[in-house]
């Protein structure tokens, strides 16, 4: 999915909350590079009560990651309406249960998300661990479309026309121009040139077919199929050269070993060479090596890792 990696943008996926343990993990990254960066992962309130979500919030408050979950709850997952997903429908009171910091605020208000959000970030710079934003906001058209939801009959018009009337643009607009900030000719133009802009993008990224005349995407557009390779890892290619012996042939000693024992030295041999490589599991710190003993020695040669 979208991924813009120079912009702090990276990816999405289309698994209902599958962003969340991704940042989780991303925080966990930023904060043993030390350099101040924080992360955030939105998702919706259907989102919220996805066993992933809760597990990567106790994880991240355990571990004081610079993450801020930052919940967009529009009242609906899909056409099931919040009062059907939870009884408790307050869903920054996720943040207490975990000792996360937690801001409710109107999400159609540019103001209130903005000061939530800076007093996020300034909470994760300081090494405080992770924060909760619950915005209230509305998503005017039916789920992943350009249909509005009372088509569908699961909400009425008036609801939407209720939430229309508080866009956050036409308030920070109207707001703006109430204290002489903005004109309302600037505004129209603002407006005029956005509308034109998209225009154009739409023009570029799609003609008609010359035999259906249906809208599709310029061919010159689809990547390359070669381009199925790029980024792969593990083609084999980082055995070139390896040194491969037969065990009858073998120059150096060899003897039987436990299974789990070979994984253990496999392991460290690994982290040697690799300091990118981490061990995350229950019990392999004070039981020398988990349950199992598959990462033996391991807790005490990196302690960090």
């Amino acid at each position: 999915h979208l991924r813009w990696a120079e912009c702090g943008a990276m990816g999405t996926n289309a698994i209902v909350g599958g962003g969340v343990p991704i940042a989780t993990g991303l925080a966990w990254a930023k904060k043993r590079e030390g350099q101040g960066h924080v992360a955030a992962t939105f998702f919706g309130d259907g989102s919220a009560h996805i066993g992933a979500v809760p597990e990567s919030m106790n994880l991240a408050a355990l571990w004081s990651l610079p993450i801020a979950f930052f919940i967009e709850n529009n009242g609906y997952a899909v056409a099931t309406t919040l009062d059907e997903e939870t009884k408790e429908t307050r869903l920054s009171s996720r943040g207490g249960a975990f000792a996360i910091p937690a801001w409710r605020v109107d999400g159609m208000d540019l103001a209130a998300v903005v000061t939530a959000s800076r007093m996020a970030v300034e909470h994760m710079r300081a090494g405080k661990g992770p924060t909760l934003i619950e915005a209230m906001v509305y998503r005017y058209f039916h789920h992943g479309g350009s249909i509005l939801g009372s088509a569908f009959g699961y909400r009425g018009k008036d609801e939407e026309a209720e939430w229309k009337a508080r866009d956050p643009l036409a308030r920070t607009a109207r707001e703006m121009i109430a204290r002489g900030w903005l004109t309302q000719e600037q505004d129209d133009a603002i407006r005029a040139n956005v509308a034109a802009a998209m225009a154009g993008i739409a023009a570029r990224l799609r003609e008609n077919d010359p035999e259906s005349g249906k809208a599709r995407i310029p061919p010159a557009l689809w990547p390359k199929p070669e381009f199925r390779d790029h980024g792969l890892r593990g083609d084999l290619s980082e055995f070139a050269g390896a040194r491969f012996e037969e065990l009858e042939s073998a120059s150096a000693k060899t003897g039987e070993v436990k299974f789990v024992d070979a994984i253990a030295t496999v392991m460290g041999r690994r982290m040697e060479t690799d300091e990118r490589i981490f061990v995350m599991g229950e019990d392999i710190h004070r039981l020398k090596g988990g349950t199992n003993g598959a990462t033996k020695g391991l807790a005490q040669r990196f302690p960090d890792r």
